[in-house]
C-alpha cells in the first residue's frame, strides 16, 4: 500500500508499506489464507482499488517514470491498464459458478 503525504519541505512524498507491514499480511494470509467476503463485498472492494489507483494516477506515473525510465504518457497508459483490470476482476465476481470443496477443487 502506498500513502502520499507533504513532506517538510512542502514536496509532496509518496510512502509504501514498511516490511514489518508487508510481513503481518503475510502472516495474516497463512493463518487465515480465505476471507468469507459475500460476492457483493468483493466486487466493492475491488471497485475502490481501481478508484483509489486512479486518483493516485499523477503520482504514480512519477514513479513508474523515474524507476522505469518510461515516459510520463506510457506510465499513465499501465496505470489505466493496471487499474482497468481491477474493474474487470470485480466484473468477473458475478461469474464465478462453481462451488470449492474441502481440496479446493472447482465443482461446477
Amino acid at each position: 500500500m502506498f500513502r502520499l503525504q507533504r513532506g517538510k519541505s512542502g514536496r509532496k512524498k509518496l510512502y509504501f508499506a514498511i516490511d514489518q507491514t508487508i510481513q503481518q499480511a503475510i502472516d495474516s494470509v497463512k493463518e487465515n489464507p480465505t476471507i468469507n467476503l459475500p460476492p457483493y463485498e468483493r466486487v466493492q472492494v475491488l471497485w475502490e482499488i481501481k478508484k483509489e489507483i486512479l486518483e493516485s494516477q499523477e503520482e504514480l506515473a512519477k514513479c513508474i517514470t523515474l524507476e522505469m525510465d518510461k515516459s510520463i504518457n506510457d506510465s499513465k497508459v499501465e496505470i489505466v491498464y493496471t487499474a482497468n483490470y481491477f474493474g474487470w476482476c470485480a466484473e468477473e465476481v458475478k461469474r464465478i459458478y462453481g462451488k470449492e470443496n474441502k481440496k479446493g477443487e472447482s465443482k461446477t
